[in-house]
């Protein structure tokens, strides 16, 4: 009887160290969903990727707005990662890459 015990912690452990591979996996991908998404959304009605850009920034960037790093970060991205995007082409990918490079540079500096 202990060894199904043991076989079944074995098989659970394996279960949530697989759940939480997919839920980083997820959660790396949420920006670059959550932005395509807005700004696919936003470029549609308002024809202005630099404000759309910002204004999906600000919905999609996981950092708090209590947090102290916030203000260097978003600031970061807005300056730096907004004008990335075009009407064609929102470029989640490279947009999350300079957001990270943000959050980055925002940690060395505090």
């Amino acid at each position: 009887m202990k060894m199904k015990g043991n076989g079944m912690r074995a098989v659970m452990v394996m279960v949530m160290v697989l759940a939480l591979s997919m839920l980083a996996t997820t959660v790396s991908a949420s920006f670059t969903q959550c932005y395509a998404q807005c700004f696919g959304s936003c470029v549609t009605t308002k024809h202005t990727p630099i404000a759309c850009g910002i204004s999906c920034l600000k919905q999609c960037i996981a950092t708090p707005p209590n947090d102290l790093l916030y203000p260097c970060t978003s600031g970061c991205a807005y300056s730096k990662c907004s004008n990335i995007s075009t009407e064609q082409n929102p470029a989640a990918e490279e947009v999350e890459t300079c957001v990270n490079s943000c959050s980055q540079t925002c940690s060395k500096k505090h």
